[in-house]
């Protein structure tokens, strides 16, 4: 099975579904239509380091402890 993940930061579902209403988005349409589309939660605090993190480890950001673009020296 191949599986293709396709992430756009900051992107508003709400927006995209209704530019794609009107077909402003062919291709994105087609691979929701085709696929899953669907909005996520994201994380607190939701700034895209600690998502991603936390989307692609599947821990929280106390898990993996990316709170922010700048390291956490302790």
């Amino acid at each position: 099975m191949k599986t293709l993940v396709l992430g756009i930061d900051g992107g508003d579902y709400e927006l995209i579904n209704e530019l794609s209403k009107q077909g402003k988005m062919p291709t994105l349409s087609r691979l929701a239509r085709e696929g899953t589309f669907g909005p996520l939660e994201s994380t607190i605090p939701a700034v895209t380091p600690t998502a991603w993190s936390s989307f692609l480890t599947g821990l929280n950001p106390a898990g993996h402890g990316i709170f922010n673009f700048a390291s956490n020296p302790n």
